[in-house]
C-alpha cells in the first residue's frame, strides 16, 4: 500500500513539473487612448546573412495593441539594444506607425556576435501621451559563442509582420 501511495505522489510531482510553462516577461505601457503589451519571445545566434560565420544575433519580440476610445492609429518608438559581454552597446531607434493590433518583430543584428559571454537584448517602447513619453522595457540574456577576428562590419535589419 505504501509503494502505491509513493508512486502516486511521485507521479503527481512529475505532472506538476511537466505542466509548468516558462514564459518570458510581459510589459504593458498604457496611455490615455492606447495600451501596448511588449514581449520578447526569443533570442539566439546563427548565420542569418549566409556568410559562413555564426556571428549574427536574432531577436524576436511582439506587441499587442489595444485601442481605447476612438483611436485607430498609434505612433511609438522602439529602441532596440544589444549589449556585448565587454559592455559594448549597439543601439537602434525605429519610429512605428500602425493601425494593426498585433505586430511580430524580428531584429537581425548581422555580424554582432563578436565575443563569448552573456549578451543582453533590450527592447524599449516609448509611447507618447499628451506630449510626454511613457516607456516600458523588456530584456533577455543569452550566450552565443563569440567570433573575434575577420568579421564584416555590423548591420541590422528589422522585419515587421
Amino acid at each position: 500500500m505504501k509503494k502505491k501511495q509513493f508512486r502516486l505522489i511521485i507521479a503527481l510531482i512529475m505532472l506538476a513539473f511537466l505542466s509548468i510553462q516558462f514564459v518570458q516577461g510581459l510589459t504593458t505601457i498604457e496611455a490615455d487612448e492606447v495600451k501596448v503589451d511588449l514581449q520578447i519571445t526569443n533570442a539566439y545566434y546563427c548565420d542569418a546573412d549566409f556568410d559562413g560565420e555564426e556571428d549574427d544575433v536574432v531577436l524576436h519580440f511582439e506587441t499587442n495593441i489595444t485601442f481605447l476610445e476612438n483611436k485607430y492609429l498609434v505612433k511609438f518608438y522602439l529602441e532596440i539594444d544589444l549589449i556585448l559581454p565587454s559592455g559594448m552597446q549597439f543601439s537602434y531607434l525605429y519610429e512605428i506607425y500602425t493601425t494593426r493590433t498585433f505586430l511580430n518583430f524580428t531584429m537581425f543584428f548581422y555580424n554582432h556576435a563578436l565575443e563569448p559571454g552573456d549578451y543582453i537584448g533590450i527592447v524599449t517602447l516609448h509611447l507618447s501621451d499628451d506630449g510626454e513619453f511613457i516607456s516600458g522595457t523588456e530584456q533577455i540574456i543569452f550566450d552565443p559563442p563569440g567570433k573575434t577576428d575577420d568579421t564584416d562590419p555590423p548591420a541590422t535589419e528589422l522585419i515587421v509582420e
